[in-house]
């Protein structure tokens, strides 16, 4: 674990992760291929992604909050698609 928590710690890490994970919420979340959509609609993925935002949540907060932010911009994406019958 404290190689973890070096690497959550480093502020230029987190910086790059929330960057990552902010420009994967928006561009590439319209985009999910179907293998992507399957895993996210997955109920212990799921269950896994909220226990590691909550984890994260005590380690860095700022990649805890972009995690979650990612999670529920695709989760809501998948939904749309499956509520209007697209593909």
């Amino acid at each position: 674990m404290n190689f973890v928590d070096k690497v959550l710690n480093n502020k230029y890490l987190a910086a790059f992760l929330s960057l990552m994970i902010a420009s994967y919420a928006g561009f590439a979340a319209p985009t999910l291929s179907p293998g992507m959509k399957g895993v996210l609609e997955s109920d212990m993925f799921r269950i896994m992604a909220v226990f590691l935002i909550s984890y994260m949540s005590n380690k860095n907060f700022q990649v805890a909050l972009i995690l979650s932010i990612g999670l529920i911009t695709s989760l809501n994406f998948i939904n749309n698609n499956n509520l209007f019958g697209s593909n």
